[in-house]
This record gives structure tokens, C-alpha cells and sequence, in this order.
């Protein structure tokens, strides 16, 4: 609660093509050298997460909203520069930040930061793709924050939900 922290979503824009085109187990492997290209641009303290199907969630301790917008972008641009499966399955990724700093009034949990970045990341897709977005309350209020597609799995139980996010969040 005394420093700031940011998280972004990075996804790849239509990944169902490389399942449908090369399979699943081709899909398995573009996600594993996204993580590694993932890892590779992050510092040793930075978490990063699977969030879902094909969505990473980068966790970036005492990072302010403006070096978390620069790290986005530099990931993102590296994600979709990397020649996937041999240079056979050229993908785009987009990203989308949030950051909490100390002091805010708002988000009162954590859960409302999840659904800011997820709300940026909407953002960028929605914009065509292949960008990084941050949330911001202007941007808020010009689209109402969307409710995250994975939030169903807060219950209000805090040992459920620690259950559920283990389940959900596969520590790389």
C-alpha cells in the first residue's frame, strides 16, 4: 500500500487462427515462446501470469502508470516482431495497463484493477489491434468499464477466490 504497482494484459490478436491452421499442440508451443519472449523483457522482480486462454497478466511492482505504458509497448512491439513457429505464424498482440498508486481513492480492491487493464486491453482490440492501451478515467468515462471476462471467479470468499485464482492463474 506504499507503492505503486501496475499490471497489463498482453493477448495475441487472432490466436484462434494458429489452433485452426497448425493445431493446438502448434498453439501450446507459439504460447510458450511468447513467455519466453515475455520473460526475456522484464526485470527478475516483474510477475507474469496466464490469465486465461491466451492472455498473460504482467504484474510490475512500484512501476508508475508511465513506465508501465513504455513497458507494455516495448513487450508488445517485441511480441509482434517474434517470427512464431519459424516466421509461419505472424502474430500481433495487443496490451492493455492499469496502475494503482498510493493514495487513490479508488480502486478500492484489487479486482478493480484487473478489470481496468482488461478494460484497456478491450480498448485496443476494439481499436483494431496491434495497440497498447492505459486506462485512465477519461478513457473510463468514455467507455464504461467493462466487467472482465474472467471476474465470475470472485466469490467474496477469500479462500475460495485464493482457491480459484490458483486454478486460474498458472504460475509460470
Amino acid at each position: 500500500r506504499q507503492h505503486p504497482f501496475s499490471l497489463f494484459l498482453v493477448n495475441p490478436d487472432g490466436f484462434g487462427r494458429i489452433n485452426e491452421r497448425f493445431g493446438p499442440a502448434a498453439g501450446d508451443h507459439v504460447l510458450r515462446e511468447a513467455v519466453v519472449q515475455l520473460l526475456g523483457a522484464l526485470r527478475a522482480d516483474d510477475l507474469v501470469v496466464r490469465y486465461g486462454a491466451a492472455t498473460f497478466a504482467v504484474v510490475l511492482p512500484g512501476t508508475s502508470s508511465a513506465h508501465a505504458s513504455a513497458v507494455s509497448e516495448k513487450v508488445r512491439r517485441a511480441l509482434s516482431s517474434t517470427k512464431f513457429l519459424g516466421g509461419l505464424a505472424p502474430l500481433t498482440f495487443s496490451a492493455g495497463s492499469a496502475t494503482w498508486q498510493p493514495g487513490d481513492a479508488a480502486p478500492r480492491d484489487p479486482v478493480e484493477v484487473i478489470q481496468r487493464a482488461d478494460s484497456a486491453l478491450a480498448r485496443a482490440k476494439s481499436s483494431g489491434g496491434n495497440l497498447t492501451a492505459t486506462w485512465s478515467h477519461e478513457s473510463d468515462e468514455r467507455s464504461q468499464l467493462q466487467l472482465d471476462r474472467l471476474g465470475g471467479v470472485f466469490t467474496g470468499d477469500q479462500n475460495r477466490d485464493y482457491r480459484n485464482l490458483a486454478l486460474l492463474w498458472d504460475a509460470l
